[in-house]
């Protein structure tokens, strides 16, 4: 550890993930255990796109079309 480490916010260790970027999915219980609410999990519901005729990319050089 340098001297200055810790007091000086920016030589602070950084969070390999960022901070704040998830929601409360449980609880904190005794003994340090973490009970997870499955009420609160993230639940995606993705289509099925087999067959699907569009592509994935959209070029910035497609006009605009607008709506009928």
């Amino acid at each position: 550890m340098g001297l200055l480490d810790g007091l000086i916010t920016g030589f602070a260790r950084k969070s390999k993930f960022g901070a704040g970027a998830h929601t409360r999915c449980g609880k904190h219980a005794k003994r340090g255990r973490y009970v997870v609410d499955q009420d609160k999990l993230l639940q995606l519901e993705v289509p099925d796109l087999t067959g699907f005729k569009l592509k994935a990319y959209v070029s910035p050089l497609t006009p605009n079309r607008r709506p009928e």
